[in-house]
């Protein structure tokens, strides 16, 4: 059976290359960021330090049941910027696997979790490449396929 973890971590390094050479943000990876209610440690995927931004990257190759988890997400999220230790936090999905009704219902505007969760965005990749990296980026004809394969 396949390691879909791998996939997670690939998909990080990816964007961490793209923030690396084509965005101008700085930022961290895989910090300890905050302590959640349960005692845990928060350890957020990316923090664009100037923006006091988190980035948390989820990426989806086969369907599943990871489209639920994106509501614990939105839920942590929101706490960690309530807590103080961030002005805002992004869910970037990335990946054909994700359901969707339930991805679209995320992203959209008016969904129930943006009235509980006001501080945390729900985009997709080619939104992000959009927001944090460069027009020569976003107007690459082959996508990803040149960093994953890098």
């Amino acid at each position: 059976m396949e390691d879909k973890s791998k996939d997670g971590k690939k998909y990080e390094k990816v964007v961490e290359e793209i923030l690396t050479n084509y965005s101008k943000h700085k930022f961290e990876v895989q910090y300890s960021h905050h302590t959640l209610p349960d005692g845990t440690k928060q350890i957020p995927d990316i923090l664009l330090t100037e923006l006091d931004e988190i980035l948390s990257l989820k990426t989806q190759t086969v369907s599943g049941t990871v489209d639920q988890k994106i509501a614990h997400e939105l839920s942590i999220l929101q706490d960690t910027v309530e807590a103080g230790n961030a002005s805002k936090a992004t869910i970037v999905l990335h990946g054909d696997g994700w359901n969707p009704k339930v991805k679209s219902s995320y992203m959209d505007p008016n969904h129930r979790f943006r009235k509980v969760c006001p501080d945390v965005d729900v985009i997709v990749h080619d939104e992000f490449l959009r927001r944090y990296t460069t027009k020569e980026v976003v107007d690459r004809k082959d996508g990803l396929d040149k960093f994953y394969d890098t």
